[in-house]
């Protein structure tokens, strides 16, 4: 299913003739779930061989997404609210509160500061893989705090960002709700998406571990 949808974004889907009886099927009983804000996440600038170009991840991808969709009369429905508590079972409470509050951190500096949150230095940390966070965040500083928890140049913070965000992860929590209840096929449509975020550090264009 998920090389159908790939196929799908390249505008070659397969006719549904074409697929199993199975995947069929499923593909005509699949939920998706997604809400519209999760869109404005729109990141201005990401740091690829020592230049500040365009970023990979942008609302377009989502267009694209919620287009293959559509092509199936696939209607996502919203996501429900969840709280803090799924959050916070996976990351870091620091950490959280720091993606919750940055953007308007980000506005206390002077004025020369850039168009988004992002990082200027990162603090050292020798950790062990063994542990799953590092010890709690050492600066207590905001310019210390943001290379601490951003890991590298690609999670700009913007003023949408967190709302997205949080909306993303209550995507990915209402789908694994559903599939519990006994749903057969559920998409989970998370942007920004966190394949790359670590419990205390937001890295690759992820911030929560969706």
């Amino acid at each position: 299913l998920t090389r159908w949808l790939r196929l799908c974004l390249l505008d070659r889907p397969p006719a549904l003739g074409r697929l199993t009886r199975p995947l069929q099927e499923t593909l005509e009983a699949m939920r998706a779930f997604y809400h519209p804000d999760q869109s404005l996440h729109d990141p201005r600038q990401y740091m690829r061989f020592g230049r500040v170009v365009a970023p990979k991840d942008l609302p377009e991808r989502t267009a694209r997404l919620l287009g293959a969709l559509a092509k199936h009369g696939i209607a996502p429905e919203r996501p429900a609210s969840h709280g803090s508590a799924p959050i916070l079972a996976i990351h870091d409470a620091g950490f959280v509160k720091f993606l919750e509050t940055a953007w308007a951190r980000w506005q206390e500096l002077p004025a020369e500061r850039g168009p988004e949150v992002w990082p200027s230095t990162f603090p050292y940390w020798s950790g062990r893989p063994d542990e799953d966070v590092r010890p709690p965040c050492r600066p207590t500083g905001f310019i210390g705090q943001l290379g601490w928890y951003l890991g590298d140049m690609s999670v700009p913070i913007g003023e949408h960002c967190w709302h997205s965000t949080l909306l993303s992860a209550e995507t990915a929590v209402t789908a694994a709700d559903a599939i519990l209840e006994g749903e057969r096929a559920v998409y989970s449509l998370c942007r920004p998406s966190g394949h790359h975020a670590r419990a205390d550090r937001a890295t690759g264009f992820c911030y929560l571990n969706n």
